[in-house]
């Protein structure tokens, strides 16, 4: 039911910002590792279960594919994220900045 997938994708989205601030403090690829699979599962759960993301919602105004786009800048921040953190100079204020981008971004599909 609509009421259990969102209880859900809140816990879901609670883990993956808990992870990232994990991340942000350790800086390791195994964090980075655990935050992509928490990413992951929280867009598949959109994608594959939920009844109240059809076809249309998926358009935006111009009639282009609105969560698509969302998932392709979702993954691109998410490589950027691990260049970020496997880096000689890590900087620490681009990779809270990215992992806040990306947790935005996630919020936008999930609202």
């Amino acid at each position: 039911d609509d009421e259990g997938l969102a209880a859900r994708l809140s816990s879901m989205y609670e883990s993956i910002t808990m992870e990232g601030k994990h991340l942000a403090q350790k800086k390791d690829i195994r964090e980075m590792q655990r935050y992509r699979i928490l990413i992951k599962d929280f867009l598949n759960e959109i994608l594959t279960r939920s009844h109240s993301f059809r076809r249309e919602n998926y358009l935006d105004k111009k009639g282009r594919h609105r969560v698509y786009g969302i998932i392709r800048l979702i993954d691109e921040n998410l490589d950027e994220l691990a260049k970020e953190l496997i880096a000689e100079e890590k900087d620490n204020i681009a990779i809270m900045g990215r992992i806040g981008t990306i947790e935005g971004l996630l919020l936008d599909i999930f609202t």
